[in-house]
C-alpha cells in the first residue's frame, strides 16, 4: 500500500476492520489498474452490461427508481470506455435472458478530472473478484439514491459503485 494512503487512513482514526476494509479496497483498485487491456477486453466479450430499462426511454440505476416503475433488465451494448453513468440511447436494448444473481459487489473508482462519476466497463470488469470471474454473465448497476452527493468515500477519495453480478 503506498505510503501517502496509509498516512491519510491513521488521520481518520479508523478502527483495525476499518483499516483492513480501506487496505483491500486499495489493494484492488490498484491490481484493477494494473491488468491487461487484452485480458479485460476478453471479459468485455462475454460479460455484458446490464441496466433496469424502463419504457426504452430511461436506465434506472437508482434501487429507488428500479422499484418505483415497471423496469425490466435488459442487456444494454455499450462501448467498454462509455461512461455508464450516462447511457441514454437504449434504442439496441434487448430483454435480458433468465438470469441468476450473484450478489453484489462494491467498485470504487476515483473521481474524474471534472469531479463528476465515470465509471465503464472496463472498471467494473477489472475489480470482478477472481472466485466469481468465470461464472459472470452481465452486470449492472444498484446505486443508492442521490448518488453523486452519498455515492463518495471521502477516506477511499473515490466513488463507491455497488454493482449486481449475473449469471446465466
Amino acid at each position: 500500500m503506498e505510503k501517502n494512503y496509509e498516512q491519510r487512513l491513521n488521520r481518520y482514526h479508523l478502527t483495525e476492520a476499518q483499516q483492513e476494509k480501506y487496505a483491500g479496497s486499495y489493494n484492488r483498485t490498484h491490481a484493477a489498474r494494473t491488468q491487461a487491456k487484452e485480458d479485460l477486453n476478453k471479459m468485455a466479450q462475454r460479460i455484458s452490461f446490464a441496466g433496469f430499462v424502463k419504457g426504452k426511454k430511461k436506465l434506472a440505476l437508482t434501487d429507488n427508481e428500479i422499484r418505483k416503475g415497471n423496469a425490466a433488465l435488459c442487456l444494454v451494448p455499450v462501448e467498454v470506455s462509455t461512461n455508464l453513468m450516462n447511457v441514454r440511447s437504449l434504442a439496441d436494448a434487448r430483454p435480458a435472458p433468465q438470469l441468476r444473481s450473484l450478489g453484489l459487489i462494491t467498485v470504487y473508482e476515483p473521481a474524474a478530472v471534472d469531479e463528476k462519476p465515470h465509471l465503464t466497463a472496463l472498471d467494473v470488469l477489472a475489480q470482478i473478484p477472481a472466485e466469481f470471474a468465470d461464472q459472470v454473465s452481465a452486470f449492472c448497476l444498484r446505486l443508492e439514491d442521490k448518488f453523486e452527493l452519498n455515492g463518495y468515500n471521502l477516506v477511499a477519495q473515490a466513488y463507491e459503485y455497488k454493482v449486481e453480478l449475473f449469471a446465466q
